[in-house]
């Protein structure tokens, strides 16, 4: 709710991070295609690398990016403590559950994190270049008048 009130970036990118990030996850598991540790969730699906260590990694990530930036800086570390915790308990609780051997969750992690940085890292660009673009539009309508 935040994010749509106030930053339409912000919205954009995390959509964008989380349906991205379901593509990258179902073919990183079409590419190597290892089962789960327990049978009982192999209906599932493949298990490298976990899904929802990725999602919770891509998802907490944008959004502590976000928040951090909004709040005071005495308050960023609160928000970055939060959403370090929720991506470690996530990660830990596919271990716990035996959905996925540890190697999965690391993975999850890896690509969560080089998936995040490029979803941020593009967000940054295009808005950098709208800024410009809106710049440059100011200058010319004064230089016309």
């Amino acid at each position: 709710a935040f994010f749509l009130n106030h930053r339409r970036d912000a919205t954009l990118t995390l959509i964008a991070g989380a349906v991205g990030g379901g593509l990258v996850v179902a073919s990183l598991k079409a590419l190597f295609g290892r089962p789960r540790p327990e049978e009982i969730f192999a209906p599932l699906g493949y298990s490298f690398p976990s899904g929802h260590t990725f999602g919770a990694v891509t998802v907490l990530g944008i959004t502590g990016y976000y928040l951090a930036r909004q709040v005071a800086p005495s308050r960023r570390a609160w928000v970055w403590g939060a959403s370090i915790i929720g991506m470690l308990l996530v990660g830990w609780s596919r271990i716990y559950l035996g959905e996925h051997f540890p190697s999965d969750v690391g993975a999850g992690y890896a690509a969560g994190f080089c998936w995040v940085y490029i979803c941020l890292s593009v967000s940054t660009t295009f808005r950098n270049k709208a800024t410009e673009a809106r710049e440059i539009g100011q200058v010319m309508d004064t230089s016309h008048r």
